[in-house]
């Protein structure tokens, strides 16, 4: 990989404090475009716009959803702006190329009474039922993602408003409220299946060995 690619990837993470996930997502689309630049013999400096128009078409041949490519024309871009700023002699190729349109889902969603029968799969007496109510709880209440959920952890907990501090995308933390069913379910799995008494972790989300 060019040295200049690997200075834009350690500006991401070092500056721009981006994450682990996101962060191996441009590398692997520098990666698969650097192998496009080596099997049409073009060279990173001399990609012109034509060159760009023919890279989306390759990256259409591959059967790639438009948001994939979309993201990885936008990669492109963003690197070449900022290859700009470290050498005025080089140019956007991306610049000009417009972004395919995305495509349009309907979002998806629970009725109520799914989300009843849900609950009702659930066990209020067993140790393991205390834990997957909270889980169920939290993600219903809230609309966290999955990995911000096992991340939380005991201390992150406010019981009094009631609510959670959640570390997202970018290390960036938000508060998120949740309801009185929520607090209780909390409240009687700490009480009765989380005791943190020979755990060394804050983890909230535990296994059934107490681990994170």
């Amino acid at each position: 990989m060019e040295e200049i690619q690997k200075k834009f990837l350690n500006i991401l993470k070092v500056e721009r404090n981006f994450s682990d996930h996101t962060l191996k997502a441009y590398h692997d689309d520098l990666a698969q475009f650097n192998q496009f630049l080596e099997q049409e013999l073009l060279n990173l400096r001399t990609f012109e716009y034509k060159d760009a128009r023919n890279y989306l078409s390759y990256l259409y041949s591959n059967n790639l959803k438009r948001t994939t490519v979309s993201r990885k024309i936008s990669t492109l871009r963003t690197f070449y702006e900022f290859w700009m700023t470290q050498d005025t002699s080089v140019n956007n190729p991306f610049i000009q190329l417009v972004h395919p349109k995305k495509e349009q889902y309907l979002p998806q969603f629970f009725y109520e009474e799914e989300m009843e029968a849900l609950f009702n799969t659930v066990s209020n007496d067993a140790k393991k039922g205390l834990r997957d109510r909270v889980v169920i709880e939290l993600l219903y209440a809230t609309g966290i993602r999955v990995s911000e959920l096992v991340n939380i952890k005991v201390m992150d907990l406010d019981m009094n408003l009631p609510g959670v501090k959640v570390l997202g995308k970018g290390n960036k933390e938000r508060f998120v409220p949740f309801g009185e069913f929520c607090r209780q379910s909390i409240e009687q799995y700490l009480e009765k299946f989380k005791p943190l008494k020979g755990k060394s972790h804050p983890y909230l989300i535990v296994n059934m060995k107490g681990d994170p």
